[in-house]
């Protein structure tokens, strides 16, 4: 059992060094008004995104029907990779092109300095669609604004997963003790915490989510 759990421990810290670049370069460059797209999940990891949007001078938006998801993209010109040519309508209005992205059809995408992933799910606690990554750490935590029916307002809820692309699974006790029950070092530390109070959602004063700074040991 040990070594499972060890194995578990060295899966999460190899993903958490792999893309520690990523999201450093994030930091370190300026991109507030950059967007990306990104196809893949290797894309993804290694920062090649197949289209970067200038959104001083182009657009990037959900196109109608909004709740369905689709990404617009509004470029000045043709230079873009033969991969987005290839895959993705377009046509042209004014003299710029324009790309529509249908729901699933990339990885994710890079908007207003958060990263999203797109995601589907057999649950009915996960809706398809693009969830904005909150922190990445021992667990990645997400988080979506979520239609309420009829009454036209929206939640926002708070989902996780154990790597950046393995399913999600909404942010409950439930799910947190069927992934880790079987490690029972690891899930004795999660449930004997007071801090976390049965809410997962809980940050300490630094804004980390509590239950990654259990699992980190920091």
């Amino acid at each position: 059992m040990m070594n499972d759990e060890y194995a578990f421990e060295k899966k999460i810290l190899s993903i958490t060094l792999f893309l520690m670049p990523f999201f450093l370069f994030s930091q370190k460059t300026k991109l507030s008004d950059t967007a990306k797209i990104f196809l893949s999940f290797e894309d993804f990891v290694n920062r090649n995104s197949a289209l970067i949007v200038d959104k001083s001078t182009e657009k990037f938006s959900y196109a109608f029907p909004r709740g369905l998801e689709f990404i617009k993209v509004v470029k000045r010109d043709s230079t873009v990779k033969d991969t987005v040519k290839k895959f993705f309508r377009k046509k042209k209005k004014n003299g710029q092109i324009i790309y529509r992205f249908k729901p699933g059809s990339i990885y994710g995408y890079y908007n207003n300095k958060k990263y999203f992933r797109y995601a589907t799910s057999k649950s009915w606690q996960v809706v398809d669609g693009y969830y904005k990554i909150e922190e990445m750490e021992r667990i990645i935590i997400y988080s979506k604004n979520i239609n309420n029916g009829r009454h036209r307002s929206s939640s926002l809820y708070y989902f996780y997963s154990l790597g950046l692309n393995t399913e999600l699974k909404s942010l409950k006790w439930k799910n947190i003790e069927s992934d880790f029950k079987e490690k029972p070092a690891i899930w004795n530390t999660i449930k004997s915490n007071k801090q976390l109070n049965r809410d997962l959602e809980t940050k300490n004063p630094d804004g980390r989510f509590l239950i990654n700074v259990i699992l980190s040991g920091k």
